[in-house]
């Protein structure tokens, strides 16, 4: 993942600064020959789409990108609504700190201002990561993650399954995400 990161970073510029991930779609590819690492399949009303290639996983990453002097999401942003008891009695499954978040962006060599701070964004390819390390999703061929709303450092998360390979990940507030295990053949 990594690997995959580092070349995501490739994507330099005031244009790409505060750029939001919304959805990606990661898959192991075990296919050879020369490919670009990385390129821009659309970009288009503030929306890119790219395909990010590594030597042995492919990433699709659709983003929203900002317009100069839009803010970025703050953890004051959060729905304040909360969800319900019944999520919270599952175990937590990760609470990323803001040493995991810094470490991170580091090796990737990615500056996007989202992921840091005092209030850093958990970059959208580290919580793949960390999923894809989990026993419950190792071994998958492939992964689909649609965003909410963006995770913020220190806070716990919870992965529910729903129905068949599908998952929510929810902060104490909000559902952040919607997945669901692919195949990639």
């Amino acid at each position: 993942m990594l690997e995959l990161a580092r070349e995501m970073s490739g994507l330099k510029g005031e244009r790409y600064m505060g750029a939001e991930i919304a959805e990606l779609f990661w898959c192991r590819d075990l296919s050879e020959g020369s490919r670009e690492p990385l390129s821009v399949l659309s970009e288009r009303h503030g929306v890119l789409v790219v395909e990010v290639r590594g030597s042995e996983e492919t990433l699709k990453v659709t983003m929203l990108l900002r317009r100069p002097g839009q803010p970025g999401p703050t953890s004051a942003m959060r729905n304040e609504g909360g969800i319900s008891e019944e999520i919270k009695e599952h175990a937590v499954w990760h609470v990323f700190s803001k040493k995991e978040i810094s470490e991170f962006v580091e090796k990737a060599g990615d500056r996007n201002p989202l992921h840091q701070g005092a209030h850093p964004v958990v970059p959208g390819l580290l919580l793949l990561e960390r999923l894809l390390e989990d026993a419950a999703f190792r071994g998958c061929d492939g992964m689909q993650l649609r965003f909410r709303h963006p995770a913020f450092a220190e806070e716990p998360l919870w992965v529910v399954p729903l129905a068949k390979e599908n998952f929510r990940i929810f902060s104490p507030r909000e559902i952040l995400c919607e997945g669901c295990v692919a195949t990639c053949r």
